[in-house]
């Protein structure tokens, strides 16, 4: 198994099931209430956690309740957080990783990671498999550097991710 890919797709798959988690949380908070289309702001208009007075956090959901949009991207979000640290190295991990971010994006999960969790997926479906390519691009002292610098390097890349989220 490559622990780095694992790693990195793992991390992903956190950060952006928290994502649809706060999604859902400020869906929820919206109350039992339709909502008026399948293109939603997951903040309310006027509401305080936004400084945009038309709402924020756009999402999409073809559930037509806000309370229910947000407790069903909640449990997906929850189930790609879990599925991210304990299952996407197993057999059909990457192609239940994938389902899970489809359904998170249908129930009100958010629009803005769907670029990141198709890229992740493409990535996850590479962890057992060795990056030989590497081998032949890079020099073996770059490949080296570049070994001393993804921990660092993804730390601050998740970093930057969950500041944008705040």
């Amino acid at each position: 198994m490559n622990r780095a890919t694992r790693i990195n797709v793992t991390t992903v798959g956190v950060i952006f099931g928290f994502s649809g988690m706060t999604h859902g949380f400020a869906e929820i908070l919206q109350g039992n209430t339709p909502t008026n289309g399948l293109f939603i702001n997951a903040i309310a208009a006027g509401s305080s956690w936004t400084r945009w007075a038309e709402g924020g956090e756009g999402a999409f959901t073809i559930i037509p309740n806000f309370l229910i949009t947000g407790i069903l991207a909640m449990l997906v979000g929850l189930a790609i957080v879990v599925w991210s640290i304990g299952y996407v190295h197993k057999p059909r991990g990457p192609l239940v990783y994938l389902l899970l971010f489809i359904l998170l994006f249908l129930v009100g999960g958010g629009i803005g990671q769907v670029p990141f969790f198709i890229s992740a997926w493409a990535v996850s479906t590479r962890i057992h498999r060795p990056l030989h390519w590497w081998r032949n691009i890079l020099p073996l002292a770059a490949r080296q550097r570049l070994a001393q610098l993804w921990p660092g390097l993804l730390a601050v890349a998740a970093l930057l991710i969950l500041t944008a989220l705040v």
